[in-house]
């Protein structure tokens, strides 16, 4: 995207906190701002949030075996996916991160509003 439209407000109204959820992931993202959130802030919030690792609790918490075991893989295809067999076991022995949870669901496809606040979007992918 153009510095020019990663610098917009990302909603319209501008917002000065909007909440962030998606229906794959047991986390929220909080982000407060000075004057409004930009596009920019929000894409590299979002980036920041999804590569936090996994606590052994939240993936021991998934709701179910078959969900465990999507998790594994998408973290597995994800490790596989990276440039050399040391950058791959590098991230395999970071474990778990947040962008597993999506199980592939990773192209942003915009934000939508939902019916638990003003501040509160749903980010869809």
């Amino acid at each position: 995207l153009p510095a020019s439209v990663l610098d917009e407000p990302a909603t319209q109204p501008s917002m000065h906190t909007i909440t962030l959820i998606n229906d794959k992931l047991p986390w929220k993202l909080t982000m407060p701002a000075k004057s409004f959130i930009s596009v920019r802030d929000l894409l590299e919030a979002w980036y920041c949030f999804l590569r936090l690792p996994v606590l052994p609790s939240e993936y021991d918490a998934l709701p179910s075996r078959e969900m465990k075991d999507a998790v594994a893989i998408a973290f597995h295809t994800r490790c596989g996916r990276a440039p050399s067999k040391e950058a791959a076991g590098e991230e395999l022995r970071k474990g778990v991160k947040r962008v597993d949870f999506l199980i592939g669901r990773n192209r942003f496809m915009g934000l939508s509003s939902t019916k638990l606040g003003p501040d509160v979007w749903a980010m869809n992918l």
